[in-house]
């Protein structure tokens, strides 16, 4: 007797990672997956990268906090990685990264403000710059305002962008939940 044929193209195979449905059938699942790992893939790269350079300049807060949102978008990455083998908690995971994401933005850029405040900025002025302000005819006391005035814009502006495109993401994925575990099974 002989064995009927297993020449399956690798598209007819079944896996235990994609449901009967085809991916047409899963737009949301598919959208998620595409989203979340250009997400993640960017955020532990960049990253990744400052808190190298923190490191190597040795500015440990810079340090810490660029670690955590590595941490942040490597939780992210491994909710994709639970989505495409089938695992609907990795929506629990992508949803929360990007909170703890938005989190950990927050509260830095709030040090910073408030850290801005108590200084005044004026210690963010080397020695050179001082120099230099003196041979132009200008004191600290007439560019601290400004550098003031630009770290604040500065750190309004990321809470802004943040609180949008994290704040978005997380609730875009926390949306989607149902119907993703719905394409899931």
């Amino acid at each position: 007797m002989v064995a009927p044929s297993t020449n399956l193209s690798h598209s007819e195979m079944p896996t235990h990672t994609q449901s009967d449905a085809s991916p047409t059938e899963r737009p949301t699942l598919r959208r998620v997956l595409r989203i979340s790992r250009l997400n993640g893939l960017s955020i532990v790269f960049i990253a990744g990268a400052s808190t190298v350079l923190s490191v190597l300049f040795g500015d440990w807060l810079g340090a810490v906090v660029a670690g955590a949102v590595t941490a942040a978008g490597w939780s992210g990455l491994r909710g994709n990685k639970r989505l495409r083998a089938g695992d609907d908690t990795g929506m629990a995971l992508l949803w929360k990264s990007e909170a703890a994401l938005l989190a950990i933005i927050w509260l830095y850029c709030g040090a910073q403000l408030v850290l801005v405040r108590i200084h005044g900025g004026a210690d963010i002025l080397s020695e050179d710059v001082m120099a230099l302000l003196g041979a132009s005819g200008l004191s600290a006391g007439d560019v601290v305002p400004l550098v003031q005035m630009m770290l604040t814009a500065t750190y309004a502006i990321l809470l802004a962008v943040t609180l949008v495109y994290q704040g978005g993401l997380c609730v875009y994925y926390r949306r989607r939940v149902e119907t993703v575990r719905g394409e899931l099974s």
